[in-house]
């Protein structure tokens, strides 16, 4: 039962282990939530029409299926007093451009599509950093675009990690 409950996390934006990730990151980008794309797809009956597009996603740093299968391993291991703080730290979601979303989830950017996993650098960290996912899947990305709460202040995603304003 519980493992099904975790599986249907997989299609169900609102499922608790979807919903429950703290939101922790916005863009500073004023491009409209919506735009409007004329001629792009075909109705019913093949007539050509517009459609809003969302320029942004609702993006989990630590994929959601990752989280759950992360926290099933803790359990089954007895190790959440001591390894939990990896799912504490990392499962976050935020407002990511969509145009970032499709760069980070392009196999043919960077080191590869890392919409499901992790790169290798991710286990190797002493204190694993889920950022290090938008870092190396595609180096253009500017962190300095967005912004989060962390000690007290507003800062940029790239001052948070200490790296240097572009």
């Amino acid at each position: 039962m519980g493992s099904s409950w975790i599986n249907s996390q997989v299609n169900n934006s609102k499922h608790p282990i979807r919903v429950l990730a703290p939101i922790e990151f916005f863009s500073l980008s004023k491009i409209p939530k919506r735009s409007t794309v004329e001629g792009y797809k075909l109705n019913k009956k093949g007539e050509v029409v517009s459609v809003d597009i969302l320029n942004y996603v609702a993006e989990h740093l630590m994929p959601a299926n990752n989280t759950a299968k992360i926290a099933v391993d803790l359990i089954y291991n007895n190790s959440v007093n001591k390894d939990f703080s990896l799912i504490k730290d990392n499962y976050v979601q935020g407002q990511l451009l969509k145009t970032d979303d499709n760069d980070v989830n392009d196999k043919n950017i960077g080191q590869g599509s890392f919409k499901s996993q992790f790169p290798n650098e991710f286990w190797d960290m002493d204190k694993p950093n889920v950022w290090i996912r938008y870092l190396l899947g595609n180096p253009n990305i500017d962190l300095n675009a967005y912004i989060m709460y962390k000690d007290g202040k507003i800062m940029t995603i790239a001052e948070s990690l200490g790296l240097p304003f572009n």
